[in-house]
């Protein structure tokens, strides 16, 4: 008898016969509707390379620390060690006592913007911002270490100290107009290229000057008073913005916001009085004091209208570099940046506050992007 050959078994066939026998699992059924697809997220411009990403998660901090080590240095530097021989009897202490903490802060500030400098530049070389943008950086990056570390042992040249003025006002009016893209950063690009457009009049100012007292000149030194006078006004402008953004940007509780700002107007009233006080001849003690403190970190030339309200320019615009570093709106590098921009109040001649200025427009041109969020809520206010 012949053997049967054995079944050839086909899966497929096997599956198909088992399926089909099956009564619960004939295909009468109409076919399951493929899943919808998921919308895909709105495209968001993201800018790598943002200064978190520099300087680690601490890189807010960071550049918080540098903004107040540039304050204590201008304020010691600039105001207080000029105003203080004369106004107590036996002051000796305290001047040397502020000659020293401005020596140091002075070069620790000095050391540690340069390093940031440096860091930022590299960051900026990295990403995708335009090759001119790149390049410039490079080159300014370099000049404001070079100029601030020759600064710390001797004075720079006048024609330095311009070039200097030229280059980082530049830089900071390119970084400003390639932050301005993004409504993220929109108020505080605006609030740095006022205070660019400033100090690039200031070279104006500082060229006439010298001519004048070179020539003895009274008609090119009002010139140059004029000019000074003008260079005020986008100085009042961008400390406005910083204020606007301050209070109607989110990040913080609206209660601290608007508290910043009762604190500010309460301080100008406060120092104002007191300036007023202390411009009497007669006037000794704290009104006096602060009178010259705000006097001597004014504008140079000293410009055209009264001297009241150019001192209370002044510390409204380190009260609100103060409080924009307090309240931190939107985050804490941008809120820093701000306050470095403030602090250096567009005289870009000075190394320190060009080396600040710097530092405040590279860490905005790195700035990332919108987020979904943020997208989510700018249309929700638009509607």
């Amino acid at each position: 008898m012949a053997e049967r050959p054995p079944p050839i078994y086909d899966e497929q066939l096997v599956t198909l016969e088992s399926t089909a026998t099956d009564p619960g699992s004939l295909a009468l059924d109409e076919p399951e509707a493929a899943p919808e697809p998921t919308p895909a997220p709105p495209e968001v411009e993201a800018r790598p390379g943002a200064p978190g990403d520099v300087f680690g998660a601490g890189g807010g901090a960071l550049l918080a620390g540098l903004a107040l080590l540039a304050a204590v240095a201008s304020v010691t530097t600039r105001g207080l060690g000029p105003a203080l021989p004369g106004v107590w009897v036996g002051v000796e202490g305290y001047i040397n006592a502020a000659k020293m903490v401005g020596a140091l802060s002075s070069q620790l500030f000095a050391v540690s913007s340069s390093a940031i400098v440096i860091g930022l530049v590299l960051a900026l070389v990295r990403g995708d911002r335009p090759a001119y943008l790149r390049a410039f950086s490079v080159g300014v990056g370099v000049l404001t270490v070079l100029a601030v570390m020759i600064a710390s042992a001797v004075a720079l040249p006048d024609a330095s100290r311009l070039v200097l003025a030229f280059g980082v006002g530049l830089l900071t009016a390119l970084c400003a107009t390639s932050a301005a893209r993004f409504f993220t950063s929109r108020a505080p690009a605006i609030t740095l290229g006022l205070l660019a457009a400033s100090g690039l009049l200031r070279i104006l100012v500082i060229l006439l000057s010298q001519l004048a007292f070179e020539r003895m000149s009274q008609l090119t030194a009002d010139v140059a008073r004029v000019l000074v006078t003008i260079s005020a006004v986008p100085v009042a402008v961008a400390v406005i913005f910083a204020l606007v953004w301050m209070v109607r940007v989110p990040g913080t509780g609206a209660a601290l916001r608007w508290g910043a700002l009762v604190v500010i107007m309460a301080g100008l009233g406060t120092l104002v009085a007191l300036a007023q006080v202390g411009a009497d001849p007669e006037a000794g003690g704290m009104p006096l004091l602060v009178a010259r403190t705000l006097h001597e970190m004014g504008l140079r030339p000293r410009p055209f209208g009264p001297t009241l309200l150019y001192s209370a320019l002044e510390a409204l615009r380190w009260l609100t570099a103060l409080a924009v570093l307090i309240v931190a709106p939107r985050n804490r590098s941008l809120a820093a940046a701000v306050s470095l921009a403030l602090l250096a109040g567009g005289t870009l001649e000075v190394p320190l506050a060009a080396a600040g200025m710097v530092v405040a427009g590279l860490v905005l041109v790195l700035q990332p992007g919108p987020t979904v969020d943020e997208l989510k809520a700018s249309r929700v206010v638009r509607q």
